[in-house]
């Protein structure tokens, strides 16, 4: 959804591809694809388990740590940079993005 509204807002083509999925600029700053699967890993334990705690969680409670996990999921997608709605791309990835070869 935030690349369609991205594309949209910069005037490309939404079905065009580009590097600013969450997977893309994880890969750039954790240098190396495995930390950056590591670190999906690791979200996706984190976030199994708070679904997990939910099922025990009820009332007024539940209500506040619902908004406590959906803000600080704003904040980290925030800090990666995923919920930027600019077109960040580098040169040489906006050739490769759209289909344009480097060496013609």
């Amino acid at each position: 959804m935030v690349s369609v509204v991205r594309r949209i807002r910069t005037g490309r083509p939404i079905f065009l591809a580009d590097r600013l999925h969450i997977h893309h600029r994880l890969l750039e700053s954790e240098g190396s694809a495995r930390s950056a699967v590591l670190q999906f890993y690791t979200l996706t334990g984190a976030f199994c388990l708070i679904a997990l705690s939910f099922t025990q969680l009820s009332g007024p409670l539940a209500g506040f740590f619902l908004l406590l996990v959906f803000a600080l999921t704003l904040r980290l997608l925030r800090n990666l940079g995923v919920l930027s709605l600019e077109s960040t791309d580098p040169p040489d990835h906006a050739g490769a993005a759209s289909g344009v070869e480097k060496n013609q």
